[in-house]
């Protein structure tokens, strides 16, 4: 059935925000690099949204009480001004209680993938208690992979670490030093292979861009079909290679992406063909 106005704000008040589990994963839990710090931090996140959980069932509590004074209170009243204004009150408080509930719905779904994260873990209850102690070697460890991972992504963008990040590890010892300076060299050694892999792989395209007369500009438009930027494909077809993963390999006609070769043909049978073929 088609759509209409009525139909998407009825479905809109449905939608109840909240982080995605992946998100939860990927920038709450992993923000820290060590399983001992994911594990406190999983554990600190159950504490704080269980409390704020527990609070706003209280709120419900206290909402339905207030609601049944007023329904109460409308019963009695003879005075048909006083009677729409409760009757309003009322009708406000029932727009209240459906965010109650999408708001309680959205902390259970949060808190259930930090009670996964945990369960899923090869740990035990005595081990997951002990998780809640002070642990100097864990906590020395987790200094040195963080500190470790800040440097290298200073490496990665300026090719320096930065000056806030150098005085924090020129506080530890010159063990530690020594071991955090390991880490970010290995990483942001690595990554720039990786990064160079790349951008050999993606040599072909950008010399056609440079060598044609567009100059379209790259966007995100669309990037959720297949993770590739638009203009990327559009060259991609300019070169003959169609990418199957696009509904519509054709590329835009306002790129106009059409490469004529400066080179003559006598210039190539001169300088690229066999000596015996030349005249």
């Amino acid at each position: 059935m088609a759509l209409d106005r009525d139909t998407v704000e009825k479905i809109a008040r449905k939608w109840s925000s909240g982080m995605s589990t992946e998100q939860m994963d990927w920038y709450v839990i992993h923000s820290h690099v060590t399983k001992d710090r994911q594990i406190k931090q999983c554990l600190l996140e159950i504490e704080n949204r269980s409390h704020n959980l527990d609070k706003v069932s209280i709120e419900k509590r206290k909402h339905d009480i207030k609601y049944k004074q007023i329904q109460a209170e409308l019963e009695k009243e003879s005075d048909p001004y006083e009677r729409q204004l409760l009757e309003l009150e009322l009708e406000s408080m029932d727009l209240d209680f459906n965010v109650f509930n999408r708001r309680v719905e959205t902390m259970k779904k949060e808190l259930n993938v930090f009670y996964d994260h945990l369960i899923k873990l090869d740990i035990d209850e005595a081990e997951l208690e002990k998780k809640l102690e002070y642990d100097p070697t864990e906590e020395r460890k987790y200094w040195i992979a963080r500190m470790g991972k800040q440097a290298a992504l200073d490496f990665i963008v300026q090719g320096r670490i930065g000056t806030g990040n150098l005085d924090s590890i020129a506080m530890m010892s010159e063990q530690d030093q020594q071991a955090i300076f390991e880490v970010a060299i290995q990483y942001s050694s690595l990554f720039n292979v990786s990064m160079n892999k790349i951008q050999q792989k993606l040599a072909p395209y950008i010399n056609e861009l440079q060598k044609s007369n567009s100059n379209a500009l790259p966007t995100f438009h669309g990037i959720e079909e297949n993770f590739e930027v638009s203009l990327l494909s559009e060259l991609k077809t300019v070169r003959g290679e169609l990418n199957e993963s696009k509904s519509n390999p054709t590329p835009s006609k306002n790129l106009q992406l059409t490469y004529k070769p400066k080179t003559s043909w006598r210039f190539c049978r001169k300088y690229f063909y066999p000596i015996s073929s030349r005249k």
